[in-house]
């Protein structure tokens, strides 16, 4: 049997997933089935703030968002995907990380991003008119990221995978797994007909952990309860903010982050990258935000943007992050069982990862390796740093 005749069987269907599987499908894969336990994109990936950009210091975190950026491109240029380029900011309030920002710029000029830069607080007010910055010192700006919809994103890799000759299985959660004397995986569902398959791939999201003991492994997701809400500004302001993300990498607070929802709404909220929160039972996640959290954010945002003070808070809503111990995704297969590749553990930044956590993943599946990244090993399923408390 060729590589391109193995059965491969990817569990989930949110974007990384679909990823996986297109990406499968574009280098020759003939027997590709999507399962999700419910449907397309029916996870973090629909609740996701969707946004997309390339303001990161290390250069795997760097190479990998550009990878996503120019697939995004690809995508809105060939299939009108909707992407909106009202440009992203990360501000900060403190001098030492300026030097990164100008790092920053610096790496993703090495991988051809050529409209990064550093604002001044003046040049800020500039670009995001409600923005206090009376105690902004710099910001890290590039105006063509933006931001789309995560399930409109989703549904669309679904359509392109299956134009290809893949299949997507709904509503089909994994209840069992076990190989038989030829090594080959059987796979059960609930209440479905059951798969064999060659190779699986874990790409559960937060579900990563409790498949990844069905199928006799482990992997270190923990899923994390993230909570977001809308604020209504009444009427079509006179100006449009871009992505605002005061959150600095490497960072263990959480960060407010904000965006411009249609003509009169914002998104608003807290944003990590580090794994900070307790586990939460994908199961048991309320899908509403807590008051508690929505008092928070309200003052947070008060204080940051003043001039808000006669919005409304519209609805709050609540996803989960799959988190990792040192923040970068676990992508590969172990030393003991090659055929089963995790793809998993993009955190809060799921979108914008999946398409070189897709290509990465397709390699592991194909080649049993992959180079595309500058420094792999830093997402290896066996590296040391899974079981250290950062990076």
């Amino acid at each position: 049997m060729t590589a391109d005749d193995r059965r491969i069987v990817v569990i989930g269907a949110g974007v990384v997933g679909l990823s996986v599987g297109y990406s499968l499908m574009k280098r020759g894969a003939k027997n590709v089935v999507i399962t999700d336990r419910e449907h397309v994109a029916a996870g973090s990936s629909a609740l996701s703030v969707g946004m997309v950009e390339t303001q990161f210091f290390d250069p795997v975190d760097v190479h990998a968002r550009v990878l996503g950026r120019e697939m995004i491109d690809r995508l809105v240029a060939d299939h009108e995907l909707h992407f909106v380029r009202n440009g992203f900011l990360r501000p900060t309030t403190k001098n030492e990380h300026v030097e990164l920002f100008e790092r920053s710029v610096e790496v993703q000029r090495d991988f051809g991003v050529d409209d990064a830069r550093v604002l001044t607080a003046q040049e800020i007010a500039e670009v995001a008119p409600p923005v206090d910055t009376s105690n902004l010192v710099a910001g890290l700006w590039r105006p063509s990221d933006g931001y789309l919809d995560g399930y409109l994103y989703a549904s669309l890799l679904a359509r392109l995978t299956t134009s290809l000759g893949g299949r997507i299985a709904q509503q089909h959660r994994l209840v069992g797994a076990e190989k038989n004397s030829a090594g080959c995986w059987q796979l059960s569902f609930e209440g479905k007909p059951g798969m064999e398959a060659d190779v699986v791939v874990n790409a559960a999201g937060p579900w990563a952990d409790s498949v990844a003991e069905l199928l006799g492994s482990t992997v270190e997701v923990k899923p994390e309860r993230h909570q977001a809400v809308t604020i209504e500004l009444g009427s079509t302001p006179d100006w449009r903010l871009p992505c605002v993300v005061e959150y600095v990498p490497g960072s263990t607070e959480d960060g407010l982050s904000l965006r411009h929802e249609g003509t009169h709404q914002l998104f608003a909220c807290l944003h990590n990258e580090r794994s900070v929160y307790p586990r939460t039972d994908p199961t048991e996640c309320n899908p509403r935000a807590d008051e508690a959290f929505i008092e928070a954010i309200a003052e947070l945002i008060m204080d940051r943007c003043p001039s808000l003070d006669e919005c409304g808070l519209g609805h709050g809503w609540a996803g989960l992050y799959p988190m990792t111990p040192d923040g970068y995704p676990i992508v590969g297969s172990t030393s003991s069982d090659p055929s089963l590749v995790h793809v998993v553990g993009g955190g809060g930044s799921g979108i914008q990862l999946s398409t070189a956590m897709g290509e990465v993943g397709a390699d592991w599946v194909l080649d049993g390796k992959s180079t595309l990244l500058t420094d792999g090993e830093l997402w290896h399923p066996e590296r040391a740093s899974l079981s250290a408390t950062g990076r």
